[in-house]
């Protein structure tokens, strides 16, 4: 039987945590180790997950190691155990019950998949905190295959979260990067496409919390982030003619975080690349 661990980084997040660890350690997949990783919060987390880890013999709660934000818990949880899949699950994010069974099946049925996606309801709240429910929306993705030109061009849009990952694909890929400050999955998924071969369920199989406390809400980290990126894989941009495309996103994230003369910085921050 196939063995999976769901790794979820967590900071400040006492009140949407306990849901999504549930529905995690909830799967109908037997063999699945929960690692919740916090990022040192000061909020309840601890007496929370203390109780959980308790309660839950599929949950295991860890102290990030590493760097803080995102990836340095998720590195820590990686480093704890050495299951064949790995799927990420935000602390703000809810799985469904058959998410990883689901996603299990597809690489049973074609072993040369490295990465399974499936798709996401999309809660979106009121953007100050994490106020009332304002829309809903089913976000699936069409992925197949080899992946990375309409990835680079964002034809495709794919993210940590609503994905199995073959754990030797994440090893090749070179696993995760906690240098980047926004646009992890994003990094990561380029890396990955250069060589993994995708497959994407057409169906809902997990809650995506969109809400104003998120790093997505915050323009400048997630500009400065993504300008990492171009910079980091611009040979692979303009091999798939998406170079153009990409800076417009780098401009308008800052736009909205610095205004018109937003621009010119990341203009000339650019053009020292």
């Amino acid at each position: 039987v196939e063995r999976i661990a769901i790794i979820t980084p967590t900071f400040n997040r006492e009140d949407l945590l306990e849901d999504c660890v549930r529905s995690a350690a909830s799967q109908s997949h037997p063999e699945v180790t929960v690692y919740v990783c916090d990022d040192h919060s000061t909020d309840g987390t601890d007496a929370l997950m203390t109780r959980l880890a308790a309660e839950l013999p599929r949950v295991r709660y860890l102290k990030n190691r590493h760097e803080k934000g995102p990836q340095g818990p998720r590195i820590t949880a990686l480093e704890e155990g050495d299951e064949e899949f790995v799927a990420f699950l935000d602390s703000d994010n809810r799985y469904y019950e058959n998410a990883i069974g689901r996603s299990l099946e597809a690489f049973r049925r074609d072993p040369s998949i490295d990465v399974v996606c499936f798709g996401q309801k999309c809660l979106h709240h009121e953007p100050e905190g994490r106020g009332e429910l304002d829309w809903i929306e089913d976000l699936v993705p069409e992925l197949e295959g080899d992946i990375l030109r309409p990835l680079l061009r964002t034809e495709v849009a794919v993210d940590m979260g609503n994905c199995l990952i073959r754990r030797k694909a994440l090893e090749r890929a070179g696993g995760l990067d906690e240098s980047l400050c926004a646009y992890n999955d994003f990094d990561l998924h380029i890396r990955l496409a250069r060589f993994a071969r995708y497959h994407s369920i057409p169906d809902v199989l997990m809650d995506y919390l969109v809400h104003g406390d998120q790093i997505t809400g915050n323009s400048l980290l997630r500009g400065r982030g993504l300008l990492r990126i171009v910079k980091r894989h611009r040979a692979l941009f303009e091999e798939a003619d998406a170079l153009e495309i990409i800076m417009l996103r780098v401009l308008g994230h800052a736009n909205h975080a610095l205004g018109p003369g937003g621009y010119g910085l990341a203009i000339r921050a650019f053009a020292l690349a």
